[in-house]
């Protein structure tokens, strides 16, 4: 049955997305910046981050390590962002097999780093859009 307009359930709805963003604003939000998803489509999600060239001392970082209840990632731009349930990330990562990539560059100004590429349309269906 397509969709009919009702107010109640409109208003119900409504009232469950706004209380979804300001948990987002209150709550504790990892915040990340990925300056190629319009080009690629993917977000790269960090899982592991190194400070040596051979990765010898690869260690846990980004999704692996975050306490927040939110992840956050930025437009490039600092014009918009997309929110999404930590657990709900976490859980949408491990049921599928993401192309692992790594940001190889470790030198002193940062780290190296490895991490999954998920793609933006997955992460929208994932949360309902």
């Amino acid at each position: 049955m397509p969709y009919q307009p009702d107010f109640d359930l409109d208003l119900k709805t409504g009232e469950q997305g706004e209380a979804l963003v300001k948990a987002g604003l209150t709550g504790t939000v990892e915040v990340k910046t990925d300056r190629r998803v319009s080009e690629t489509g993917n977000l790269y999600i960090e899982l592991w981050q190194f400070s040596e060239a051979d990765r010898a001392n690869k260690r846990p970082s980004g999704l692996s390590t975050t306490k927040a209840e939110f992840w956050a990632t930025t437009t490039a731009k600092g014009t918009g962002f997309l929110i999404v349930k930590t657990d709900q990330l976490k859980a949408l990562i491990k049921a599928n097999r993401y192309t692992q990539t790594s940001q190889p560059i470790a030198n002193s100004k940062t780290n190296g780093s490895v991490g999954v590429l998920v793609p933006l349309k997955d992460l929208l269906t994932e949360v309902g859009f």
